[in-house]
């Protein structure tokens, strides 16, 4: 594959300034979680690509499945209760998300979500269908 665009993904500026160095891969490494690119080449039992194939690689699958590991982790299940902080960081809005595509008892449970960082994320915030707003704002007043 020939890159075309990268971009610098929180991982990638952690790893450089050593933050994860009980976990990262020794170096040499190259850095870059999230490209895209054209595939230039591929092997003979390849079938799925194609030389010219526009493809990526990107983290939002490890945000979702990070967010959807958290469901399982907590056994999430009809009449539980979620508070989110933050809730427009990338696991955070997807948790928010991901509750509200569960079907029947537990797309009624309810998710609190509290932001932390900017009065200005609030309102994209509090559009998500499924928050108590009246909570939320027992918690800022706190």
């Amino acid at each position: 594959t020939r890159v075309v665009a990268a971009a610098l993904n929180p991982a990638d500026s952690k790893r450089a300034l050593g933050v994860l160095k009980d976990t990262d891969s020794p170096l040499p490494s190259v850095p870059g979680c999230d490209v895209a690119g054209v595939v230039v080449k591929v092997g003979s039992e390849v079938s799925k690509f194609k030389v010219g194939d526009e493809v990526y690689a990107a983290s939002l699958p490890l945000a979702i499945i990070t967010a959807y590991q958290g469901f399982e982790k907590v056994e999430f299940s009809a009449g539980k209760s979620i508070l989110v902080l933050g809730g427009t960081g990338g696991v955070e809005s997807l948790v928010i998300q991901l509750r509200n595509s569960f079907d029947g008892s537990l797309k009624e449970n309810s998710i609190a979500v509290m932001e932390t960082h900017c009065s200005s994320k609030a309102q994209f915030v509090l559009e998500y269908d499924c928050i108590q707003v009246a909570f939320v704002k027992t918690l800022w007043r706190l």
